[in-house]
C-alpha cells in the first residue's frame, strides 16, 4: 500500500467500515428536524400547530408552492456550484454573496433601456426611448 492510497484503518487500527453518503445526509436531516422541533416547543407552540403553519406556507397555495421553488431553485444552484468548486480541489465560501450579487446584476441588466428586459418592456408599452 503507497503512502497516497485511502485507508480504511480507524483510529487504532482497526477496520472502519464505510457509510454510504445517503445514510449520512437522512441523519442530518433528522437531526435538523429535532432541533427544530426543540425549538418549537422552547418558545411555547404546540408541534400540530407549527407543522400546520409550515405545510400552509410552504404547500398552502399557488404563491407559497412558487415562492418554494423560487427559493430552492436559488439554493439549489448554490450548490452546485459548491460541488463544482470541491471536485475542482478549491474553496468557495461565499455562496450568500453569489446570490446577492446575481441578483443584483439580473436587475442592472433587466432594467437598462439601451438592452436587456428594460428595453423590450417600453417598447411593449408604447413610450418612446
Amino acid at each position: 500500500m503507497s503512502a497516497l492510497a485511502p485507508s480504511s484503518a480507524g483510529v487504532f487500527g482497526r477496520q472502519v467500515r464505510q457509510r454510504p453518503a445517503i445514510f449520512i445526509s437522512i441523519a442530518a436531516v433528522l437531526v435538523a428536524m429535532l432541533c427544530g422541533l426543540g425549538l418549537v416547543l422552547a418558545i411555547g407552540v404546540s408541534i400540530p400547530e407549527a407543522v400546520a403553519a409550515f405545510v400552509e406556507g410552504a404547500w398552502g397555495t399557488p404563491y407559497a408552492i412558487a415562492a418554494s421553488i423560487n427559493r430552492a431553485l436559488a439554493l439549489g444552484l448554490v450548490g452546485v456550484g459548491f460541488v463544482l468548486a470541491q471536485r475542482a480541489n478549491l474553496t468557495n465560501v461565499g455562496g450568500e454573496g453569489q446570490i446577492a450579487v446575481g441578483g443584483i446584476a439580473a436587475t442592472s441588466i433587466g432594467t437598462r433601456k439601451d438592452n436587456g428586459a428594460g428595453f423590450w418592456l417600453e417598447r411593449l408599452k408604447g413610450t418612446p426611448r
